[in-house]
């Protein structure tokens, strides 16, 4: 079902770098993908120098409503974390439609 999803909200973007995002069940009209951008130039893989990934982090969000109707909230905030959930960083605010936010470089979880 998932990959049915992506393949109908990802349509614009390359499979392998676009998924959809799920809403809670409260907020079951917002549709949302994450998709990773990779920066214009010569080489096939975008990597730095030091061989970590340089994509950028791309929201496309619909339906979402009011942050102010959910509670004592002014926006809607992207969060990553690492796989095994010990570690957060903040992405930046979303809006409704295309919002860019961090580099993947710039997000580390300790690695190197």
């Amino acid at each position: 079902m998932i990959g049915i999803l992506a393949l109908a909200l990802c349509a614009d973007s390359a499979i392998n770098y676009c998924a959809p995002l799920v809403a809670t069940p409260d907020l079951d009209s917002v549709t949302a993908t994450l998709e990773l951008i990779a920066p214009s130039g010569p080489f096939d893989v975008p990597m730095t120098k030091d061989g970590v990934f340089d994509y950028r982090l791309v929201i496309n969000a619909e339906g979402l409503p009011p942050a102010s109707s959910l509670g004592p909230y002014t926006v809607y905030v992207a969060w990553a974390t690492s796989l095994t959930m010990d570690s957060v960083v903040k992405l930046g605010v979303v809006t409704n439609g295309r919002t860019s936010l961090a580099c993947w470089r710039e997000i580390s979880f300790g690695c190197s």
